[in-house]
């Protein structure tokens, strides 16, 4: 059966979700995000032969911001992005369901909390202090952008880094 052009050109356009995800370790915790391009889950639509497209060239801009001083804290242009082992600043998004991450705040024992997303480890110096922050997060992909904001909290050890609901 033919796929009406139309309907793949609606249901078939990338449809990226975006999950929050804290990783804890004895000595470190990482705030990471993961980056989906969701499958299609219509019977009707996999009848028809519909396929969810692969999101091409998608990279990932972030902003920190302090919330308790309203203060910008930086910007990370083309953050780092993990694909498959592999780290990129602009990457291709298949609905395969792998996960693509991004790492945005690491937190140790040796050197408090830094704001990571360049391939080559750079931070923010110095290191966050204990506060609630905000991260401004912008992917963008050919034929869409998604923007959206989400809070987290810098405590005095690594344990005490959280994202905010």
């Amino acid at each position: 059966m033919a796929v009406d052009p139309l309907l793949q050109m609606i249901y078939g356009r990338p449809k990226i979700y975006i999950e929050f995800i804290r990783s804890p370790s004895e000595s470190s915790c990482t705030l990471w995000y993961y980056l989906y391009n969701l499958p299609i889950r219509s019977n009707l639509l996999d009848r028809l032969g519909i396929y969810r497209r692969t999101a091409e060239d998608v990279f990932i801009t972030f902003s920190i911001w302090d919330e308790n001083n309203k203060r910008w804290i930086g910007e990370k242009a083309n953050a780092a992005i993990r694909l498959n082992g592999e780290e990129d600043r602009r990457i291709s998004l298949s609905s395969s369901g792998a996960p693509a991450r991004c790492r945005i705040v690491e937190a140790t024992t040796k050197g408090g909390a830094v704001v990571i997303g360049r391939k080559e480890n750079t931070t923010y110096s110095p290191p966050l202090k204990a506060s609630n922050y905000r991260v401004d997060i912008t992917v963008a992909y050919a034929g869409g952008r998604i923007k959206l904001q989400k809070g987290f909290s810098v405590g005095k050890t690594p344990a005490d880094l959280h994202w905010l609901k």
